[in-house]
């Protein structure tokens, strides 16, 4: 039997194209009529720039290349393909799948069950792979003692896998699986029969299914018939461990396939490895490599060799152990980019993390280097299926979301609506600035065009401008509507939707250069959603109608039938593959990345149809044999001349443990120190790190006198002292922080609420509580909810009320004898000089039994330090107290007015926490009154002095600051690193 080992540490695809060249160079047109079996696709089209490379550019007639995993779709090489029956489609093979399920649990939602079909048709796929009768799944609940919810599963299945023939069946199809493995079946059975006088070539395989298997059989059953064995060692390094090699070892399923083809390990025979490819320096360095990771890779009984054995050194072989992914990734970006400073150099990244690969490729285009990840991207997380996404959420969006919603549709780069993408981003911005801003959470799309005429909040633009985005706010309603309308239904027919949908989608991309089809469905993406969105029409036969509430989220699962993949590699020398795909791969530079436990190898997928016992026990694909692959392809690509292997510790915030291939070779092979140059660890490291930071200064406004404020609140005065650039930004640049699109009901609102409930249950009983004095006060608060629109969060905020009411009406009670309210939410003001006047607000005055006056501040936050009140830094009420001495407040007009107190009343959620609390226990209030003037005083002279400066925070950091990012912050906060390397002492870090 021609069974041959191609060699580790050498290029496969190389020495075969030469070979083959070689072997043919009398008639160069025989070669054409060879076949070659090979992994996958990207595995051919490596092998065609081999020959071309061979070949040096020559033409010629190139084998016939067919990727084992596709030979349902390249049924060419046997005569009797017309047989078989076409695969079907994956959109209406998932639609189907879901309608099976439906018909058994018709409770499910229709995203579950489209979620669980998507799991089904792994399972069928591994059943028609592996050849088992879904009886011997069914009785599985007979023969083993299994978990109740594991029962119940193997009964829902039971009928499923008699029904799901039949209804391929009647759609005339196969599965992708069962068709192929028919056709390998098909292809072997015609070889039988007749056996072709073609050179057939099987490389690099793995007959990981039992069709595969007799395929490979029956190829070395014909005259002219090779299979070469990926990276089999030589017998006399393998015969010490080949005995022992077990499920998880590297060659377990060679192993297998050797046993399978009935034939022994001496009976395999090298493939010349040509003087074009031996002979150099380097081939004693490979041999050193291969028995290196043999000795790494030794079965487990056998393990006990790496005690006598000393580590080894390995200088082409690097390890960079990473904090984080981000650093990994920008590690083996600099290892990439190095690889391009030597002529001609090649270089492989190889992951199965694809989150991994595409921060590499994006940081690779920081230095104009473009790398696609050949793996690809699912079709739904592509930036044209979230444009879709996004019409239907703009479609279904209510009030509360629908400003959000309208700008990112608006922003989207697909956008258009027949106009240039620069007048779409201004309507978007003036929208956002000013409209969407004012009236948020009250505008909907019925309501928009009513909204938008009666706004009356435009200052500086033009009525052109206006009356154009009237027109284009019209013209989006006029398509979306439509949607709208459809998605208002309880239940909603695709059959009718999709298609609507997907001429409106396309006609909002078109601008004023191209149409609509020439931008959605352009690139990569838009072709490939093209294609699938075909099949899916085609497929929505007889599709139930689904829950508006569920169209989005079907279309996500609809779209993770497809993949989008770059066609082709945009880099020359560098590429990025998976673990599969750089399968007979090879580069003068290989890098494996994500080797952790869990990445790389890769654990088994969840399978929400069987446990794992159960999957061994049916006959599916174990851990341990989906290990020893994996194993197989980590062996082949480190057998390469330069290697680099990585690693992160942590991946957002969880450790990781290194992969067990990773800790295996630490355990037998001594890092070797690499130059500066080549430590692309420390060079990540370093590469955003400064060699010194020049400190910017802080903004320090000095705005002239006549510009600087002439009144402040009494809240602005507690500004003035920590923040005075937010009282310069606010007063004197006049800006003012925008609305928020969506508003998040917080302490603020609840503050309001409480204040509002207070204020009229005050102003209805100031002198004695009525008999029903809770209910009343749970009376008047709902009325304050409904009032101020917050009536929502009634269920949420009432338990708490109803406990401040308590505390509040048993505190009333008790001071009745002592106090009568004279005064709630009284406003005022005092003029201290004749360029500033101090305005205020009080939450309550209270009269005293000796005519004295308290004044009463209700706090539903935190209370001030005791500290900050002392110091006046928050000495609110001592202001409020000085401004009732000085007659500042209209009610409370009296030559004689006294203050004796001033109080905190803290309304809490926690009974136990409910409290009056003074303002300070050192001095008189009146005192605390005659400070907070003559402290204020101070201040506004220091402020009418032209050379004082607004300054950011002089006293640390603040809590609220919505002027942080105008006054840059961050740029001028951080000590520079010598000064101090600890990040979280320093100034500004928890802003």
């Amino acid at each position: 039997m021609n069974v041959w080992r191609l060699p580790s540490g050498y290029s496969q695809s190389e020495i075969l194209a030469f070979t083959l060249l070689e072997k043919n160079k009398e008639q160069p047109f025989s070669l054409a009529d060879t076949i070659i079996f090979l992994p996958t696709q990207r595995a051919c089209r490596t092998m065609q720039d081999a020959f071309l490379r061979q070949s040096a550019g020559t033409p010629l007639l190139l084998p016939q290349l067919i990727a084992v995993n596709e030979i349902d779709s390249t049924l060419n090489v046997f005569s009797n393909r017309k047989n078989l029956l076409p695969a079907i489609t994956a959109s209406r093979r998932h639609i189907l799948l879901t309608q099976m399920i439906q018909r058994f649990r018709p409770d499910w939602p229709t995203p579950l069950a489209m979620s669980m079909a998507r799991e089904l048709g792994r399972l069928i796929d591994e059943i028609h792979l592996q050849e088992i009768d879904t009886d011997k799944i069914s009785q599985l609940a007979q023969t083993q003692e299994l978990a109740q919810h594991w029962q119940i599963t193997l009964n829902f299945l039971q009928p499923i896998f008699t029904l799901w023939p039949s209804l391929l069946q009647n759609e005339g199809c196969l599965d992708v699986a069962e068709r192929r493995v028919l056709a390998l079946k098909a292809c072997a059975s015609e070889w039988e029969t007749s056996q072709p006088k073609n050179t057939i070539i099987a490389a690099g395989l793995q007959a990981n299914f039992p069709a595969l298997k007799n395929f490979l059989k029956s190829l070395l059953s014909l005259e002219n018939g090779h299979v070469l064995l990926s990276g089999l060692p030589p017998l006399a390094e393998a015969q010490l461990w080949w005995n022992d090699i077990d499920e998880s070892h590297p060659f377990y399923e060679t192993k297998e396939l050797i046993n399978g083809l009935d034939i022994t390990p001496q009976t395999i025979k090298d493939w010349p490895v040509t003087p074009a490819f031996s002979g150099d320096k380097k081939d004693d360095e490979k041999q050193n490599r291969r028995m290196l990771l043999q000795c790494a890779m030794l079965p487990s009984k056998r393990t006990d060799q790496w005690t006598s054995q000393a580590k080894a050194t390995d200088p082409n072989l690097s390890f960079f152990e990473c904090e984080t992914e981000q650093e990994e990734a920008m590690t083996v970006a600099l290892a990439l980019r190095h690889t391009l400073q030597t002529e001609n150099k090649t270089a492989l990244f190889v992951t199965p993390n694809r989150l991994l690969a595409r921060r590499v490729a994006e940081i690779m285009r920081r230095w104009n280097i473009t790398i696609n990840d050949s793996a690809g991207l699912p079709l739904a997380q592509t930036a044209t299926a979230h444009f879709l996404y996004l019409l239907i959420t703009l479609a279904r969006s209510n009030n509360e979301n629908f400003s959000i919603a309208l700008l990112s549709v608006l922003k989207h780069p697909l956008f258009a609506l027949h106009r240039s993408t620069a007048q779409c981003r201004t309507f978007a911005r003036l929208l956002d600035a000013t409209l969407l801003r004012d009236k948020s959470g009250k505008i909907s799309l019925n309501t928009l065009i009513t909204e938008l005429n009666n706004y009356s909040g435009w200052t500086s633009t033009s009525k052109e401008t206006i009356t154009d985005l009237n027109v284009f706010i019209g013209d989006l309603c006029k398509k979306i509507f439509p949607l709208s309308d459809l998605l208002q239904q309880e239940k909603v027919d695709l059959n009718i939707f999709f298609p609507q949908f997907f001429n409106i989608a396309e006609d909002l991309c078109s601008n004023d250069l191209k149409a609509g089809h020439e931008r959605l469905w352009q690139g990569d993406a838009g072709k490939c959603l093209a294609q699938w969105v075909s099949e899916l029409l085609a497929a929505l036969t007889n599709f139930p109608r689904v829950s508006s509430n569920d169209v989005l989220q079907v279309l996500r699962e609809l779209m993770h039938t497809c993949t989008v993949r770059p066609r082709y590699n945009d880099h020359p020398r560098l590429t990025i593959l998976g673990p599969i795909e750089a399968r007979l791969q090879t580069a003068d530079r290989i890098i494996l990345g994500g080797l952790n436990e869990g990445i790389w190898p890769a654990r088994l997928p969840a399978d929400p149809w069987m446990s794992r016992p159960m999957r061994e026990e049916a006959g599916l694909i174990s851990s341990a044999r989906m290990l020893s692959e994996q194993a197989h392809d980590f062996y082949m690509l480190c057998s390469g001349a330069e290697v680099i292997l990585t690693r992160s510790q942590k991946s957002e915030g969880t450790p990781h443990v290194a992969s067990r291939w990773w800790q295996r070779l630490n355990v037998v092979i001594t890092p070797s120190t690499l130059p500066s140059e080549h430590n692309y660890l420390s060079l990540a490291r370093a590469i955003d790190f400064p060699l010194s930071i020049d400190r910017c200064p802080s903004p320090s406004p000095t705005p002239p006198i006549a510009y600087r404020p002439k009144k402040l609140f009494v809240t602005d005065i507690e500004k003035l002292q920590t923040n005075p650039y937010a009282i310069y930004a606010r007063y004197i640049l006049r800006l003012k922080a925008l609305n928020p699109l969506c508003p998040q009901i917080g302490p603020a609102e609840r503050g309001l609420f409480i204040h509002t409930t207070l204020e009229h249950f005050i102003k209805q009983y100031p002198d004695q509580l009525p008999k029903n004095a809770l209910d009343v006060f749970l009376k008047t608060a709902e009325t304050a909810l409904n009032n101020l629109g917050l009536n929502a969060y009634k269920n949420f905020w009432w338990p708490r009320i109803i406990r401040i009411a308590e505390w509040f009406i048993e505190e009333q009670t008790s001071r009745h004898a002592l106090a009568k309210n004279i005064a709630v939410e009284c406003a005022g003001r005092i003029t201290l000089t004749p360029n500033f006047t101090l305005i205020g607000r009080m939450d309550r005055v209270d009269r005293l039994a000796d005519g004295s006056l308290e004044l009463i501040d209700y706090k539903t936050t935190s209370l001030p330090l005791v500290r900050d009140r002392e110091s006046l830094i928050k000495g609110q009420l001592a202001l409020e107290a000085a401004m009732v001495l000085h007659h500042g407040f209209y009610a409370l007009a009296s030559e004689n007015v006294r203050v004796s107190k001033l109080s905190y009343w803290v309304l809490s959620s926690d009974a136990k926490a409910s409290r009056t609390e003074p303002f300070s226990r050192k001095n008189s209030a009146e005192e605390w009154a005659a400070r907070a003037i003559d402290h204020l005083l101070l201040l506004v002279k220091k402020y009418e002095d032209e050379s004082t400066p607004y300054l950011c925070e002089p006293l640390g950091p603040v809590k609220y600051n919505d002027y942080q990012h105008l006054s840059r912050i961050k740029e001028w906060s951080i000590l520079p690193f010598e000064e101090n390397d600890d990040n979280e002492d320093l100034p500004g870090a928890d802003t």
